[in-house]
């Protein structure tokens, strides 16, 4: 396949996935609790290779861990949990629940399931998912993981990385769900390449990462949310990013971002501070 027709068929594949997901931000959490993106052309995790991805569990969606996941996020500090925004319309901290270190979903004896006391979006958030990223603190701090390293806004290693890590529950092959955690090595899709099939892509905020092919490997249906990261020798895994939407990745480097990030952890995510957030994007100090 040459390509044009590799990005043909990821364009239709992408637009497709769009579609779903913006008529699930527009219908409500009640109709959809989360429609989300995953880890297409991936092999199986081992246990305990990445003990800082989490799956946030919608507790209406069904029975078993499995059934109930709706996107990826992953640990950045004890009692905090960082995934996209879109995850999380119109849904209360009493609906969800999270399981940090599983690897199989299907193991119930695997991580640690915690309650969720807040949730905080990124106040430019936009339905066109535009600063798609939110912080979920949670009711109890999680013990024995090493939380994640997260970019500093000065490095942009995204864009001197050649490939990057996702991972994540989503679909293998779709429409079917992973049981066992999947993780992919994807290189990174120039801007100018990306924003070929993705017009609206906003390069100062987002990233591309995949494979332009069928079978990928690219984040697909099911893990929205999950960490794009790299493993940097001496320092160990470094998230880079958060999945959004198919092969668009939020840049955790960007300084909008990285500052909300760093402002929600240090403020403890109470009202006082969600509300000092909207002050100062209405006032335009954003």
């Amino acid at each position: 396949m040459d390509n044009n027709a590799n990005r043909s068929a990821l364009y239709r594949l992408f637009h497709s996935a769009k579609g779903w997901l913006l008529s699930a931000i527009t219908l409500g959490a009640s109709a959809f609790p989360c429609i989300s993106h995953a880890i297409v052309g991936g092999i199986d995790a081992a246990d305990g290779r990445f003990p800082f991805m989490t799956t946030i569990q919608f507790k209406a969606s069904g029975a078993t861990p499995l059934e109930r996941h709706g996107c990826g996020a992953s640990l950045i500090s004890p009692t905090w949990v960082l995934t996209a925004a879109h995850c999380l319309v119109n849904t209360e901290p009493s609906q969800i629940e999270v399981i940090v270190g599983a690897t199989q979903l299907s193991h119930t004896q695997q991580g640690q399931t915690v309650a969720v006391k807040t949730i905080v979006s990124h106040p430019k958030f936009e339905q066109a998912l535009v600063y798609d990223i939110a912080l979920l603190q949670l009711e109890r701090a999680v013990t024995g993981v090493a939380p994640m390293h997260r970019v500093a806004s000065a490095q942009r290693l995204e864009d001197s990385e050649k490939t990057m890590i996702a991972a994540g529950w989503g679909d293998t092959a779709l429409p079917a769900s992973a049981d066992r955690l999947q993780q992919a090595s994807m290189p990174r899709i120039s801007d100018a390449e990306c924003t070929a099939f993705i017009p609206s892509l906003n390069s100062q905020t987002s990233f591309c990462i995949g494979v332009l092919a069928a079978g990928g490997p690219f984040p697909s249906n099911g893990d929205s949310g999950g960490p794009v990261f790299i493993n940097q020798p001496g320092t160990g895994f470094i998230q880079v990013g958060v999945v959004s939407q198919s092969v668009v990745i939020v840049r955790l480097s960007n300084p909008e971002v990285a500052q909300f990030v760093s402002d929600t952890l240090k403020s403890g995510g109470g009202w006082e501070s969600n509300l000092m957030l909207v002050i100062a994007y209405l006032m335009g100090l954003w």
